[in-house]
């Protein structure tokens, strides 16, 4: 090789080459087993091989120009010509001739090497690949293999090298593909995901395709490349999670990798079968990779949840200071219910397409958020109520109370997925549900009050307060019909029974009597008034049909004018209520003003006898009389026995 050098000697010779005619046609038919492959005549067998030297230069100038088998074929002469002068040499000690010859096969060794891997490395990213360079490649690799334990033969490990240069491949791949910014582009992230796998499986089906082929079964190329592009985009990713990633962007990159990566748009391809083996479709990310990415997630939605929470208040506010009336479909109708599912539902069904069964969590995280919302409105709006005009403020109470009602309705199609923080919830709701229907009440309460008192004043029994408390429950009754079930129901039965109540216990804190002048007027004002307030209260649809009774005895005792008719009359009252006491009765009885004391005493013995024997209807576990109150007495027979 004249002032040129080569590398160590060839110790094993030509009967160490292995043969590659079993994937390579051109050979399939030469039996000449034992000699190189590089060696033997080029294609078609009319090439002889290298007989004469090359200069150093000659042979790095065949390397660069990546005439790669005539450059190796030289290489190998010149090597087992440095081996052949070697063994001449014997034990004397080599001249300086020879030490350069082998210094200068040791750089054309290792620029042999680096070609060959840039070969390698490029060959997933040129379009078309030369096949044909590749052929050569991955030959001389297997050649040298061979020889990988001959003095000279190099200290790296060529199957090793050949990797590497895969994965440096797979890695400019990777970088290829475009990356914006999100200023560039919003959806950045999930559009860079999205060319990425494209990328990826296009590559693999290039592999599978056409490099594949190029190479010995030995290689186990195509999986060669799917654990590159494994450790390549693992690295990839965690270097796109140090930007500044948002929740869009968390979830984006969550469902590639638990979803879309295995899925048939990527690793799964029905055009990478059967190569793909499913125990190689998964991206192996470190747990504690994974988990940040999760975690980030989670918290990125309970702020979303948060503000969505935050929005709907901010809305329904501004809607009662502009003092817009709720929309009515069947009931007063308030966007916040519909606002809230819809953002349960929008993330759930983003987090179902990551199928990896992370619905519970998101529950939990909406959950815990729906419960601090459900405070702060009840917080909140409490001042609001205050404020509003009637029936203004009646109309959004009742419109909340609805969205309520529908948010404990839709989320039992969650309480499988986690019951006891849904029960949680739920409880909550009722509690917030109740809140605003007792505001509501109490407001009726204290508007029909005066008018309850004004109704039984001097020896009359005045219609006009009782067209007034009439008009009250007209118009909450009105009010009611755009109220949801079930709490409509429960609603109307309270306002039914206060009402009740409240016209019974006028008879027994009133200061005067009927008398006789004016009693026959007075029972039938009493009988056609009670008539009137269970006719309305029926209209209604009240489940407390079981109070009228009341009425109707206490009239009936009222109007009765002996003791033993009384007697009668009280039978029934008891087997109804057996909670009416000797002070219900007494005041009742004063209110009548036609009996004296000592006929007084005797039906109030008879109302003990009746207690000591009880015979009891169906509403015997209802209370009624015990939730009256009554004025104080102080004749001895009203405080005796009961």
């Amino acid at each position: 090789m004249g002032n040129s050098s080569s590398n160590a000697g060839d110790t094993k010779g030509d009967s160490s080459n292995i043969d590659l005619t079993k994937f390579q046609k051109v050979h399939k038919n030469d039996n000449r087993e034992n000699e190189p492959l590089l060696l033997r005549a080029g294609e078609g067998n009319t090439c002889p091989a290298e007989s004469s030297s090359l200069s150093a230069m000659e042979i790095h100038d065949l390397i660069q120009s990546t005439r790669l088998e005539k450059a190796y074929r030289s290489f190998i002469f010149e090597r087992q010509e440095l081996k052949r002068q070697l063994e001449e040499n014997g034990s004397k000690t080599p001249s300086m001739h020879l030490k350069n010859k082998e210094k200068d096969l040791n750089l054309l060794y290792k620029a042999l090497r680096d070609k060959m891997m840039s070969v390698v490395r490029d060959s997933n990213n040129e379009q078309p690949c030369d096949t044909e360079l590749l052929v050569k490649v991955a030959q001389i690799i297997q050649e040298e293999e061979k020889r990988e334990k001959d003095p000279g033969s190099g200290e790296w490990s060529w199957r090793d090298s050949w990797k590497e240069a895969v994965r440096d491949g797979v890695k400019a791949k990777i970088q290829s593909v475009t990356l914006d910014t999100k200023e560039q582009n919003r959806a950045w992230l999930a559009v860079h995901l999205g060319q990425l796998g494209k990328a990826v499986v296009e590559d693999l089906e290039n592999v599978k395709n056409n490099l594949k082929k190029c190479y010995h079964p030995s290689f186990n190329v195509f999986n060669t490349y799917v654990d590159s592009y494994h450790q390549a985009i693992a690295q990839h990713l965690k270097e796109i999670y140090q930007k500044e990633i948002e929740t869009k962007d968390s979830y984006a990159l969550l469902k590639w990798i638990l979803n879309d990566y295995k899925s048939e748009e990527l690793m799964g391809s029905p055009t990478l079968q059967p190569d793909m083996c499913d125990n190689i479709m998964v991206l192996p990310l470190e747990d504690d990779f994974l988990n940040q990415i999760k975690e980030k997630y989670w918290q990125q939605l309970k702020e979303v949840f948060m503000n969505i929470f935050r929005g709907i208040i901010n809305t329904e506010q501004n809607n009662m200071i502009e003092k817009k009336e709720p929309e009515i479909l069947d009931w007063y109708h308030s966007e916040m219910h519909h606002d809230i599912c819809k953002a349960l539902d929008e993330y759930m069904t983003r987090i179902q397409e990551m199928n990896a069964n992370l619905e519970g969590k998101l529950l939990c995280i909406f959950l815990d958020e729906l419960q601090c919302f459900a405070e702060r409105f009840g917080n909140d709006f409490e001042q609001w109520y205050t404020d509003m005009s009637e029936p203004l403020c009646a109309q959004y109470q009742i419109a909340h109370i609805n969205s309520f009602i529908s948010i404990q309705e839709y989320l039992e199609k969650h309480r499988a997925t986690s019951a006891e923080q849904v029960e949680k919830v739920v409880q909550k709701m009722d509690a917030e549900v109740n809140k605003l229907g007792q505001t509501l009440m109490e407001k009726f309460k204290e508007k029909t009050e005066p008018n309850f008192k004004n109704l039984m004043r001097g020896r009359w029994i005045s219609d006009e307060p009782f067209r007034e408390i009439m008009n009250d429950i007209e118009v909450l009754s009105e009010l009611c019909q755009h109220m949801r079930p079930p709490y409509k129901q429960k609603f109307v039965d309270e306002m039914h029974y206060f009402v009740a109540k409240q016209y019974i216990s006028q008879m027994m804190t009133s200061r005067w009597s009927c008398g006789r002048r004016d009693h026959e007027r007075i029972v039938f004002t009493l009988r056609r008034q009670w008539g009137v307030l269970y006719e309305n209260f029926e209209n209604m649809s009240s489940s407390m049909n079981w109070v009228y009774p009341a009425g109707e005895h206490l009239v009936d005792i009222i109007e009765k004018k002996k003791s033993e008719d009384i007697k009668i009359v009280l039978q029934s009252l008891v087997k109804d209520y057996p909670d009416i006491s000797r002070k219900h009765l007494r005041a009742v009885l004063d209110f009548s003003g036609k009996l004296n004391c000592l006929q007084k005493w005797a039906i109030l013995n008879h109302l003990d006898n009746l207690h000591q024997n009880p015979v009891h209807a169906e509403s015997q576990n209802q209370k009624f009389f015990s939730e009256i109150p009554i004025k104080k007495i102080h004749c001895f027979c009203c405080v005796s026995g009961h």
